[in-house]
Order: structure tokens, then sequence, then C-alpha cells
């Protein structure tokens, strides 16, 4: 009977993977688009220039360097091997490459320690739950942070279960640095697994007062080696505070935002108000039921140094935005709990799994996958959508020609801009960009302000309008004033932004 029982589990297992597996072909295909956003602008940006620049450049950003030369490596060694690549489209194919090196650590992690329906129910909610598919088709580095910091939560749970070979501590070491310098809120997820850790020793010592001090006292060492490694970038840590502090667009932290980092990671973004309540139900009541569940399996000592391990880096990070909000920093937004809800929903299957109760598991399971669907679904939508329309975006922006005069109105647009057309000069009107964009790209950045556009319009009589919002009009209205006449040319969607193109002519 219980043999029958495990084949049932496993083929479900294997279900649940095969589903996982079809929601990454169905990435793949949607990052077949040339369009990218603000961020990644600095993403394609950096990588365009050689590893020293790239190092200076990473320096004066707000992220650590490891994630663009990860993305360097990948673009330059495919374009490499294939001419004609598009260095957009691998880049974004670099964004799912950690989920694919995450299915295979969760095969031989996972799958051998925990059984393969949980290791199958793991990859389906990793891969579709609230918020995360979205980073693995965006070229930035939160996919790989959520390898990183899982892979060292599963070594870090090894560890504290009875696996201390010098290997395990080594791997632990390697991913911690890792991830260090992928992101700074991956840096403090780590920090959390650090303290995870050494609180699961301490319990696990209870029964083996020897192996908890001979490895407590390995954990100090990888945690003073670790901050020499970090050592180099402290530095430039420090500058990149001081420049942030106090100016910067996120704001502060309140007591409603607890709320927001739960509906963050349950909520489905999806068109239809209906689907999304229904998976945020679906969601929250399976949490709830895992954490009745977690609490009816307390007594036995493993589980609780599994979720110790699994949930301090998100409990952690959340903190800390907090910490730092008060401060009078808030530089913590929703999506940077993203590398952490890897170990999180690899908590949420490991108890599914180890339920008692025989139907439950299944019936947990098919009210996420009902949940994953609307999220999936929602991410279908928005993603297909950029698809469909980038072909025609990016036919516009290449018709403009050589050399042309491009102004915008936002700064993000200018960026856009200076990436797509390098050849031209790209402005921006009444406003300004990042310190970092004219140093990416030599011809865009520069301003001009409204007491300026006449004098602009008279040295560049013909030239685009790349225009935003609704006060698009009221630019246009007052450019007509000052003899500038508009023909409005198109609408395009650029990833998020719609932008109406405007050729201008001074009379």
């Amino acid at each position: 009977m219980v043999e029958k029982e495990n084949k049932i589990r496993n083929l479900i297992g294997y279900i649940l993977l095969g589903c996982a597996g079809l929601c990454i072909v169905l990435f793949a295909f949607q990052i077949s688009a040339e369009d990218i956003w603000y961020d990644e602008v600095f993403s394609m940006g950096f990588i365009g220039k050689d590893v020293n620049t790239l190092l200076h450049l990473a320096a004066r950003d707000v992220h650590p360097p490891l994630y663009y030369l990860y993305l360097k490596a990948i673009t330059e060694s495919v374009m490499a091997l294939c001419k004609n690549a598009s260095a957009i489209i691998v880049s974004k194919a670099a964004s799912i490459l950690p989920l694919v090196l995450l299915g295979i650590v969760g095969y031989i992690k996972v799958a051998r320690k925990h059984g393969m329906f949980t290791y199958g129910l793991f990859m389906l909610l990793v891969t579709i739950m609230p918020n995360i598919s979205n980073y693995y088709v965006e070229i930035r580095m939160y996919s790989l942070a959520l390898f990183f910091i899982t892979f060292a939560c599963i070594i870090a749970d090894e560890i504290a279960c009875g696996e201390d070979r010098l290997s395990k501590w080594i791997a632990f070491f390697v991913l911690g640095i890792m991830t260090a310098y992928t992101q700074y809120y991956a840096l403090v997820a780590v920090v959390g697994i650090y303290v995870a850790l050494g609180i699961a020793l301490i319990l696990y010592g209870k029964h083996d007062k020897k192996y908890r001090n001979k490895n407590v006292i390995r954990l100090v060492v990888c945690a003073v080696v670790s901050v020499g490694a970090y050592i180099p970038w402290l530095p430039v840590v420090a500058r990149q505070v001081n420049t942030i502090s106090g100016n910067y667009w996120i704001q502060p932290l309140s007591f409603r935002s607890i709320f927001g980092c739960i509906k963050y990671i349950i909520m489905p973004v999806a068109n239809n108000y209906c689907a999304v309540l229904i998976g945020t139900a679906l969601i929250g009541l399976t949490i709830a039921a895992c954490v009745v569940g977690y609490v009816l399996m307390i007594k036995k000592n493993d589980i609780l140094i599994h979720s110790i391990i699994y949930i301090m880096p998100l409990i952690v990070v959340i903190l800390s935005g907090f910490v730092l909000s008060a401060m009078g920093t808030p530089i913590f937004v929703y999506r940077y709990m993203i590398p952490t809800l890897g170990a999180f929903w690899l908590m949420m299957a490991m108890i599914i799994g180890r339920l008692d109760i025989k139907v439950w598991p299944y019936i947990l399971s098919i009210a996420l996958i009902v949940a994953g669907g609307v999220c999936l679904k929602g991410f279908y939508d928005e993603e297909h959508k950029k698809v469909t329309l980038s072909s025609e975006a990016m036919e516009t922006i290449d018709c403009i020609p050589k050399n042309s005069v491009i102004v915008t109105n936002f700064d993000h647009i200018t960026a856009l801009m200076g990436y797509y057309r390098p050849d031209c000069y790209v402005y921006i009107y009444d406003g300004n960009v990042d310190k970092l964009i004219p140093q990416m790209f030599e011809r865009c950045g520069k301003t001009i302000s409204a007491e300026k556009m006449n004098e602009f319009a008279k040295q560049n009589k013909h030239f685009y309008f790349f225009g935003s919002f609704n006060s698009r009009e009221d630019i246009v209205d007052d450019w007509h004033r000052l003899g500038i006449d508009s023909n409005e040319l198109c609408d395009i969607l650029v990833e998020r932004y719609w932008i109406k193109i405007y050729e201008e002519s001074y009379q």
C-alpha cells in the first residue's frame, strides 16, 4: 500500500515538474521582442563596455557588479558562436538560465532527499507564483540572486541536518559571497541565512554538542572570511549609500507596507479582478493551511530547522527595509523580496509534502496550481502584448534617420532612445537624466530648458519629439506658439511605455 502511494506521489511530482517545464518554454517564447525598460537600459549599457569600464560604471550605480559580469560573459559567448544573435534576446535568456540551473540543483538536492512530489511542486511554485515569473524575462539580477539564495539555503539546511563535509562549507561560503556581489538586498538575505544557520546549529547542538561547537566555529570563520572578501567593495557601498541617502525616489515604509509585502507574495497580477480574488484566496488559504500543518509537525526537530533556514532570508530582508526606512534611507521596494522567494516556496512545498493526512497535499497542490494559472495568464497577457507590438515599435524607431535630433520629456524614454539610437542626438526637455546615461551613451542626456527651446529650435530646424503622458499635448501647443509645427506620426509601445512620435519643424 505504501509503495503504491509513493508511486502515485512520484507520478504527480513528475506531472508538476512537466507543468513547470512547459512554463519555462512559455517564458522562452516571451523573450523574442527587442523591447526593454529603463532599468534594463543600465544592464545593456554596462555590458556594452569593456570590463574595466563596466566595473567603473557599476561602482557608480546602486548594485554590485557580479550580475553584469555574468550577463556580459553569457551574451558575448553566445554572440561569438552566433554572429546574428540579438544581444537583448540573449540577455533575456540569461535570466531564464538560473531557473533551469535551479531545476538541476533541485533534482539533485530536493528530489533525492524530500521526494519527487516535493521537488515537482517546488519547481512549479517557483515558476508561477505571483510576480516571480516577470523576472525570468527581465534583464536584471533578480533570477540569478534567487538561484544563489535558494541554493545557499539548501546547503545550509544540509549542514544543519548533519552533512558537514568541508565541501559543503566551501560551497556555502562561495554562494554567499557571490550573492553579496549580485545585489545588496540579496547580501542582506545572506546575512539572514548565516543567522538562521547559527540558530539551527545551536538547536541541533542540543543532541550533539561536539557537532555544534565545530560547525559554529566554521560558520564564524566563513562570516569573517566573507567580510574580508567584501572589503574591496565596501568603499563603493559607502559612497553609494551617501549618494542615495535622503535623495532617492522610493517612498518610506509604513505599517501598511507589511500588508503590501504580503499582497506582493500572494496576490496574482491579472486583468480579471474576480480571478485575482480567487487566486489570492487560494494562495492565502494554502499558506494558512501550511502554517497549521507546520504547527502540527513542530515536534519534528528537522522541520523546525528547515523553516528557520528557508524563511529567515525573507524575514530579514523585510525587517532591514523597515530599519533603513526608519533611519531615513527608504531604499526598499517589494521586488527586492524576489530573490528570497525561492527558499520561501521550497519551504511551503516541503510542508505540503510532509502532511500526514493523505488527501491534503493534493488538495493544496491543486489550489496552488489554479492560483498559479491565474498568475501565468496575467503574465502571458502582459508579455505577449509587448511581443506583438514590439516589432512595429522597433521598425518605427529604426526609421528615424541617422544623426537625427530626438527630444523626449521623460527620462526613461531618453535612456531608451540613447540605447536604441546611439547614432542620434537625444535630449530631454525640461528635465534631467541619471548621471550614468551620458557615460553609457555619448550623444544622450543633454537638457533643454523651456526658456532655451526657441534657441534650440532655431539651431535644429527639424527634429523628432518622443512624447510621454498627457503633458505631451501641452508641450506641443507651447512649441507651436514658438513657431514649431508638429506632425503627429504614430503611437508605439516599447515594453511598458506608450510613446507618441511627432515630427517637428521650425518655420
